[in-house]
């Protein structure tokens, strides 16, 4: 039996590196407002101070995905998840910005979702009732059914989870981008300079403010959230086929079984 691997893959090795690297540089620009950028622009360009960019930039992005994995759980309502409270305290918890998570709400499935939720029930032996309704739990079951049987799909489910963990890397990052931009634009305002390089100034700075409230939420709730949608998404509609694929294996063992 080949025991499945878990070296680290190139997307893993990406998903923590490009975050690294954008906040890394972010971080430099940030430091030539400070005293600190004499010795910055000393730095030698060599292949030592390259590795160990490198190297820096793969541990900033280790360390920014301790820190953003809470915050993907954060876009989402606290529905359904907790069993032992009652429906006031779970709207109590909701934020108008959350949104449904598509690990627990099966709408996105339609028609499919009572057909889901009983192939679910006939494989795991659990069945989904309005006492006992679709958890977040049922949906990680059903992903481990979905990849002991199929990994084919499982492999086609796993770009949505490296592009969901490069998205949610990459908000703070982003974010002291914003914050580069807004210091270096009243840095340009506030210098001695000629008022065309002011406007410059004040430009950055309004550039940045959009992307602060417009494109980095964006950027987090509409991106995170659609490749949670297709990722769920695909694991059910997999778990469909993985049941048909039970049946027909069904009917050819008892066909055999008949001709002997």
């Amino acid at each position: 039996m080949k025991l499945p691997s878990f070296d680290l893959s190139i997307q893993d090795f990406l998903a923590y590196f490009i975050p690294g690297t954008i906040m890394l540089l972010a971080l430099m620009v940030l430091l030539l407002l400070t005293p600190l950028n004499a010795w910055i622009v000393l730095i030698p360009h060599t292949f030592v101070s390259g590795f160990i960019g490198f190297v820096v930039a793969y541990f900033l992005g280790v360390m920014v995905s301790s820190f953003t994995f809470a915050l993907e759980e954060k876009i989402y309502k606290d529905n359904k998840d907790n069993v032992h409270e009652n429906e006031e305290e779970k709207v109590n918890k909701r934020k108008w910005w959350a949104l449904k998570d598509p690990r627990v709400d099966l709408a996105q499935l339609g028609d499919f979702r009572c057909a889901v939720e009983k192939v679910f029930g006939d494989i795991a032996g659990r069945e989904v009732t309005e006492q006992q309704p679709w958890r977040k739990e049922h949906f990680y079951v059903c992903k481990a059914i979905v990849r002991e049987m199929s990994p084919q799909t499982v492999a086609v489910t796993d770009r949505q989870n490296y592009l969901r963990q490069l998205r949610r890397n990459s908000f703070f990052p982003l974010l002291f981008w914003v914050a580069a931009g807004v210091l270096w634009g009243i840095a340009i305002c506030l210098s001695k300079v000629d008022q065309v390089h002011q406007h410059w100034g004040v430009i950055l700075i309004i550039v940045s403010g959009f992307f602060f409230f417009v494109a980095v939420p964006w950027h987090v709730m509409n991106g995170l959230h659609r490749s949670r949608e297709r990722e769920v998404r695909d694991i059910c509609f997999g778990l469909l086929a993985v049941e048909r694929l039970r049946e027909h294996r069904r009917r050819d063992r008892l066909g055999v079984e008949r001709q002997h």
